[in-house]
């Protein structure tokens, strides 16, 4: 916080306002938000692309198997396929593969029960 804004709403009064900075200064600060955002949104957006394989698996595993568990989350980063989840009924690797779409897009969500309840 750089200088107070005072400033007072009160069923029919009127908004008082005292700033103790100048104009020039307000705009040096807001200047310098805008720089900052902007760097850190290109720094996101930069690593984000950088990792877009591991995000895409991550996406095709997430589909197929709706829950990930640790170990197949550090399979994934290390680039390696992850096992399938050991709560997994099926017992086969995940259909979908880095390219493919995923196996389970057939899938549509329940949108009569709360959030949470899986049918």
């Amino acid at each position: 916080v750089y200088g107070d804004n005072d400033s007072e709403v009160f069923l029919g009064r009127d908004v008082t306002t005292h700033r103790n900075l100048s104009n020039a200064i307000a705009e040096q600060v807001d200047h310098e938000v805008s720089r900052i955002i902007g760097e850190q949104y290109d720094r996101a957006r930069q690593i984000i692309e950088s990792r877009k394989d591991i995000i895409e698996a991550m996406t095709h595993a997430l589909m197929d198997w709706e829950t990930l568990e640790s170990d197949q989350i550090d399979q994934i980063m290390r680039g390696e396929t992850p096992r399938p989840p050991s709560s997994n009924d099926e017992g086969g690797r995940p259909s979908g593969s880095a390219g493919e779409k995923p196996a389970r897009s057939d899938i549509k969500p329940n949108l009569d029960s709360p959030a949470g309840d899986s049918a």
